[in-house]
C-alpha cells in the first residue's frame, strides 16, 4: 500500500491485488469489540451510572449497526477500488478514513480481546492454533493498513 497523492480534501492509495483482498477480509470481520465492553467505570457501576451506560450501550450499538452498513457499502461500491495497472486505487476523504481507521481499529482490539488481551511479547510468543490464527492474523492486517494510512 502506497499513498501515490494527497491533498486537503482527498487521500489515494495504490493498492496490490492481494492487498486489495486483504483489506476487504478484515473489513468483514468488523464488529470485533464485544457489546457492552466500553464502560463509564471501571470500578463497576452505582446506581446513578446505570442509566448512562444504558446509553452509551444504545449509542454504540446504533453506531456499531451504521458502521456495519458502511463496511458492506464500502466493499461492495464499484467506485471504491479503482483498477489501475498493478491492482487499485483508493481514494478516501477525511472523513472517510478517519472512519475507516476507527474501523480497522475496532477489528484490531477486538481481536486481542478475543486472544485474552495478550501483552505483546506473550502474543508474539503465542504458537498459532485453528482459533487463534485468524485472530492474530486480522490483529497484524489491521495495524499494516492503520500504519500506511497515517504515515
Amino acid at each position: 500500500m502506497k499513498r501515490v497523492s494527497d491533498s486537503a480534501d482527498k487521500m489515494v492509495f495504490h493498492l496490490h491485488p492481494r492487498e486489495r483482498m486483504l483489506l476487504q477480509e478484515v473489513l468483514q470481520l468488523y464488529p470485533l469489540v464485544p457489546a457492552g465492553h466500553q464502560k463509564l467505570d471501571r470500578h463497576g457501576l452505582d446506581a446513578t451510572l446505570v442509566e448512562g451506560q444504558q446509553l452509551l450501550d444504545e449509542a454504540l450499538a446504533e453506531q456499531r449497526q451504521e458502521h456495519r452498513q458502511r463496511v458492506r457499502q464500502f466493499i461492495e461500491d464499484p467506485h471504491t477500488f479503482e483498477t489501475v495497472t498493478g491492482g487499485c486505487h483508493l481514494a478516501l476523504t477525511r472523513p472517510q478514513m478517519e472512519w475507516l481507521l476507527q474501523v480497522l481499529n475496532d477489528v484490531r482490539v477486538g481481536s486481542w480481546l478475543k486472544l485474552g488481551a495478550p501483552e505483546e511479547e506473550a502474543r508474539r510468543k503465542t504458537v498459532p492454533t485453528e482459533d487463534t490464527e485468524p485472530l492474530l492474523y486480522a490483529m497484524d492486517v489491521c495495524a499494516y493498513f492503520q500504519s500506511n494510512l497515517i504515515t
